[in-house]
């Protein structure tokens, strides 16, 4: 989709948005799009979350593996 098109798809959608009365349509796009706002990051437990800063860490430490070594250990497993 061109740059030209999405503007157009954009006016589009808030020129429907305006006119409808379907509160119920309203709603759910309102869903839709909040939903598509959310910070994954908020989403994680904090286990998750702790996994995700060791990982990190590893990387900045150079505690790294080949994706070739990992496929070899599970493959073993």
């Amino acid at each position: 989709m061109t740059d030209l098109d999405l503007k157009s798809t954009k006016i589009e959608l808030a020129q429907f948005i305006l006119r409808t009365k379907n509160e119920s349509l309203i709603q759910q796009i309102k869903e839709f799009v909040q939903a598509e706002e959310t910070d994954f990051w908020l989403e994680l437990t904090e286990d998750q979350k702790e996994e995700i800063k060791l990982g990190r860490q590893q990387v900045k430490e150079g505690n790294t593996q080949s994706w070739d070594s990992i496929k070899l250990r599970l493959s073993a497993s």
